[in-house]
């Protein structure tokens, strides 16, 4: 086991804003600790849209490409890559299984993600539930009610 009190950070991250809440205290929770951060993004599988046709009305087929390199494009663009952060992306139907088994399989001293779920400021969301109750790590919620200006170091 290393001194260190977590050489291994995971950041989950998502295309809303409170996610760069988010990002920015597991930069600044690495910085501190000089430890590895990645970023972890999980998103749908294009087949789980409904009907197979998507609100862009094209079939699901041609879509999974052009989503799954918007997703990779927003991760490398917006996703701690300032700080130097390794990137991964997930396809998942529930974003806190395919973390949890994805934490599994890399080293991870800690998992930072957010706690508030939209429209209910006390609760948490099912992800953070999720992870709460089933990561193989310790789990950092970060409280996005408040603006990154609240949240700076």
């Amino acid at each position: 086991m290393t001194s260190e009190p977590y050489p291994d950070i995971v950041c989950c991250v998502d295309r809303s804003e409170a996610s760069r809440v988010v990002e920015m205290r597991a930069v600044a929770l690495a910085r501190s600790l000089r430890a590895r951060l990645r970023m972890l993004h999980v998103m749908r599988p294009p087949l789980s849209f409904s009907g197979g046709v998507t609100s862009r009305s094209k079939p699901v087929a041609t879509l999974e490409g052009e989503l799954r390199g918007e997703a990779a494009a927003w991760l490398l663009k917006h996703a701690g890559v300032e700080y130097g952060a390794e990137l991964a992306l997930l396809e998942a139907a529930f974003p806190g299984e395919a973390i949890c088994d994805w934490a599994v399989r890399h080293p991870v001293s800690v998992i930072v993600a957010g706690r508030s779920e939209k429209g209910h400021p006390r609760a948490l969301g099912s992800t953070a539930t999720y992870l709460s109750m089933h990561a193989p790590c310790d789990v950092l919620l970060v409280d996005t009610r408040y603006g990154a200006k609240d949240h700076a170091p």
